[in-house]
């Protein structure tokens, strides 16, 4: 705590020492005459510091507010204080040096005026003298602050009973925001980086060099000045400094500067008198100086800081007082001071360190009609579009796509403050936790730059598999149709609410699922009604809630590993649909990328299917006419849905379009199901093996048979031929694991056989062997019907029992197959047996059954003739149909991927939309 008498001498014996030196320069610029102009100026300067220091002592007195208060108070005015003796006591010696020197050359006008365009150029250019005034400013800066602070405060107290001080309160509270402002600017603008980087150039020079010795010859020694105007001594003392490097201050001096009548001839400097000028004019820089010097500095940068934050929080406990006061006060009509954190206190919130290099776009406007001023910022709006966009949501504003390039980084300010690259070329990132110091870092630069890590590590990630494949067609990020993007959008600290006190990115709801499902994270918690959202996963943690006054605030955070490989998703615009629980098909126009207007348009005509919810899944079966019995089993927990994977996952791989990017090795996709993804219960590429040991059982007379038994068998050769490889990248110690390329290839080029086939046949008969499989499955998998031990009425619509087949078409004979198998032969077989038990019972039991009632379901359909000629045809076509159906169904799950943790939570409704939300 600082003692009262301390601060009384401080202010006097400071006072003192700079009404000193005034008067001396005032002395020294009249003797100068026109040349004195800059040293008037910097006599000004203290001459109006020291009258401040007058009113310390009374505005310190006059405080009405707390003890604690008062001696916080003094204790900052006086190291203030101090740190303002030590700055006046080097320039008190100077200004004692120089008056006797002028007091010598009165008689010598000529002489007069060389020693005064030396001093002038001492107090214009020499690096010592600039920086003890540029500190003695700043000290006068924060003792104005200190002072407009103690004197709000002190009327702040007397409010409490005397309410009519509130206009008072708020012309304070005005003053010292604005002189706030100003100190910030110092520490941050220009003046403060000029002064530090004088102080740097002086610590490096063992000594200073003045104008040194100057003659009318131009010979002799003397020295230059340096770009930053600290004189500069010359290499050699008989060489003569050029005419590009010397000093302003040091050119002859001729006639012209007497004017039209010079008077007598001009009388140059003798050495002696130039060095004395020189001696009177040099602060000699020792190690002890300069020790002084860095502690100055250091000292007032720790009290600008102190000034500032002290400020700040004055300035917001008043803004609370004067905002519950009563009346159309003073600034009424401004939304700024008196309402929320003043524009100096958010002028930190939007620094380097929590903007990162956003903050270079940071400027603060002055408002003359609010007698204040605006702070304007700027921060990302995210959107999620194809590489080759060229609209955002903001009109005429440059796009920025993320592609994890160095150009990128850089136009996005991805990097904080003073980082670095990313990653290292062709060397995927490694764990990046956040620091302890990037804490105050905004979550939406940090969602930025994960962004830019997960266009780079996955670039990374696929350019090894490249080289370990053999050569072939490169995907270039140019085809990606699923891409981070921002704009970036200029806002005001007026407009963010009282509640926030961060700057905030922007998006909407729609491209946050979007993001979130880019980055790998998968929702927990979607409540809208509470405004509870929670999502965790692949080492990030996104939560919302909402805000009064502002709407949905998101916070993102990385709290662990995370990892872009394999399992980043593919980067194809029909993931944006997936991530909603929707499903498009084969049966949608490729060239209609318009997003339905609600979940459900499309679903009627297999277009679209909705898999978000057991109520959605149950409503896009009923839509395209599967009966009330299988809604009502989708919509009971308590019946099986599937059998070694659940039923809307065989749903989406049969209508499912084809997502993988041709020549690309991305798998994974977003869990459009509300099931989980459990592969450890399963092996897809047995199921292959079983499909092609069924498939080629069947007689090899119809075409399409015949393809799919040729494809069956060309997949399960680069099934083999990848087991082989893996085998040797384990013995050869590859690290991490290789996508072999061919199968990759094969089963697109499958899938697209597939969907040429499907698309060609009657619409009506996949839509109706799909149904009747559907039905047929979950009756198999409950022990319905014919499947059980007892016949149950299900509502199916009525159609004879169906035999296993022999041959396409035709019943066969039950003794060849044995009894029909059940589902619970399924659940009691062996891990390596089940998959092949699987195929059976999908083609000895459920084919016949669903070949049957989808041709009775197509004949009265068309109402054709019940004849056996076309009866037999259109099992035959049911069946090729089922067949394609169930392989391409085991080729689309082969060839994507989901994440086991990964689960659909309702939220259809939301794709698409335009609500707007925040990330601070």
């Amino acid at each position: 705590m600082a003692d009262p008498l301390s601060i009384t001498a401080s202010v006097a014996g400071v006072a003192a020492l700079g009404y000193s030196i005034a008067k001396g320069l005032y002395q020294i610029a009249d003797d100068m005459s026109v040349a004195g102009l800059e040293v008037r100026v910097y006599a000004n300067e203290i001459d109006s510091f020291a009258k401040l220091l007058l009113n310390v002592q009374s505005t310190v007195d006059g405080l009405t507010c707390s003890a604690a208060e008062i001696a916080k108070i003094k204790t900052h005015i006086k190291e203030i204080l101090d740190n303002c003796d030590r700055i006046l006591k080097p320039l008190h010696e100077v200004q004692e040096g120089l008056l006797p020197l002028l007091q010598r050359f009165r008689d010598s006008p000529s002489k007069m005026l060389q020693v005064a365009l030396r001093i002038r150029w001492t107090f214009i250019s020499k690096g010592k003298v600039l920086f003890y005034r540029e500190l003695l400013q700043r000290q006068h800066q924060m003792l104005d602050t200190h002072l407009a602070r103690a004197t709000l405060v002190s009327v702040q107290s007397a409010m409490r009973t005397n309410p009519q001080l509130m206009e008072t309160s708020k012309l304070l509270h005005a003053s010292l925001e604005n002189s706030v402002s100003a100190l910030t600017f110092t520490i941050s603008g220009p003046t403060a980086a000029q002064a530090q980087g004088q102080a740097q150039l002086l610590l490096g020079y063992a000594s200073e060099a003045g104008p040194g010795q100057w003659q009318a010859g131009g010979g002799g020694s003397g020295t230059h000045s340096s770009a930053d105007g600290l004189p500069v001594r010359p290499r050699s003392s008989q060489g003569v400094a050029s005419p590009a490097t010397t000093s302003t201050a040091l050119v002859v001096v001729s006639s012209s500067h007497f004017g039209p009548d010079p008077g007598p001839a001009l009388t140059h400097l003798t050495e002696q008198e130039a060095q004395n000028v020189l001696n009177a004019t040099n602060l000699d820089i020792d190690d002890q100086t300069m020790t002084n010097m860095e502690k100055i500095l250091d000292d007032t940068e720790d009290a600008e800081h102190k000034a500032v934050r002290m400020a700040a929080d004055t300035l917001s406990n008043a803004s609370s007082v004067s905002s519950s006061g009563s009346g159309a006060g003073l600034f009424a009509a401004a939304p700024g001071p008196e309402k929320r954190l003043s524009s100096s206190a958010a002028l930190a919130r939007c620094g380097s360190e929590v903007m990162g290099r956003w903050s270079v776009a940071t400027k603060r406007v002055y408002k003359a009609s609010r007698m204040r001023f605006e702070l304007f910022f700027e921060t990302p709006v995210f959107f999620v579009c194809p590489a080759s966009n060229k609209r955002g949501p903001l009109p005429n504003a440059a796009i920025w796509i993320v592609d994890g390039t160095d150009r990128s980084v850089e136009q996005t300010r991805s990097l904080p403050s003073g980082g670095s690259i990313l990653v290292q070329a062709n060397r995927p990132s490694r764990v990046l936790l956040m620091s302890p110091q990037d804490v105050e870092m905004s979550t939406w630069l940090r969602l930025l730059q994960e962004c830019q890590l997960m266009e780079r590590d996955s670039r990374v990630w696929a350019d090894e598999q490249y080289r370990r494949n053999e050569p072939g067609p490169v995907c270039n990020f140019g085809t990606h149709t699923l891409c981070v993007a921002l704009q970036a959008k200029r806002r005001s600290w007026d407009a963010v609410p009282a509640s926030i006190s961060r700057p905030y990115a922007t998006t909407t709801i729609s491209h946050i699922v979007e993001i979130a499902a880019m980055l790998g994270i998968y929702w927990k918690e979607f409540d809208r009604s509470a405004g509870k959202y929670r999502a965790e996963g692949n080492g990030y943690i996104l939560e919302g809630s909402h805000v009064s006054d502002l709407g949905i605030l998101f916070t993102f955070q990385v709290c662990g590993r995370r990892q872009f490989a394999e399992d980043r998703i593919i980067p194809v615009d029909e993931c944006k649909e997936l991530a909603f629980g929707l499903v498009p098909t084969i049966f949608r126009d490729m060239q209609d990328l318009q997003r339905p207007a609600f979940a459900t348009d499309n679903t009627h005509n297999l277009s679209v299917l909705s898999l978000g919810s057991r109520n959605e899944l149950a409503d896009t079966l009923v839509s395209f006419g599967c009966n009330t019995h299988t809604s009502n089993c989708l919509r009971d927990e308590t019946k099986r849905h599937g059998h070694l994977f659940p039923l809307a996952f065989e749903i989406t791989g049969m209508l499912g379009r084809t997502l993988h990017i041709k020549d690309s090795f991305f798998r994974s996709l977003p869990n459009p199901t509300f099931y989980r993804w459990n592969k450890r219960y399963f092996s897809m590429r047995k199921m292959l093996e079983g499909y092609d040991s069924q498939i080629r059982a069947l007689p090899q007379h119809i075409e399409q048979i015949i393809s799919l038994h040729q494809l069956s068998e060309n997949i399960n050769g680069l099934l083999r031929n990848k087991t082989q490889r893996d085998h040797q990248d384990k013995l050869g110690h590859a690290k991490g694991g290789t996508i072999y390329r061919p199968l990759l290839e094969g089963l697109h080029d499958a899938l697209d056989v597939c969907d040429v086939y499907l698309k060609r046949v009657n619409r009506l008969v996949v839509e109706l062997v799909l149904r009747e499989h559907i039905q047929e499955l979950l009756r198999m998998v409950n022990n319905e019907g014919p499947y059980g031990s007892t016949t149950q009425d299900d509502g199916t619509a009525g159609a004879r029992e169906a035999e296993p087949i022999s041959q396409v078409g035709q019943a066969g004979d039950t003794g060849k197959t044995g009894s029909h198998l059940r589902f619970d032969d399924l659940m009691t077989a062996s891990p390596e047996e089940r998959q092949d038990k699987l195929m059976q019972i999908y083609f000895r039991s459920l084919l016949p059954r669903v070949a049957e009632q989808a041709s009775v379901a197509v004949r009265q359909a068309d109402e054709s003739e019940n004849d056996d000629e076309n009866d037999a045809g259109t099992r035959a076509e049911a069946t090729t149909v089922w067949c394609t159906l169930v392989f391409r169904m085991l080729c689309w799950l082969l060839l994507h991927d989901f994440h086991e943790m990964d689960v659909q939570v309702p939220k259809s409704e939301l794709l698409g939309s335009r609500q707007v939300v925040y990330i601070v």
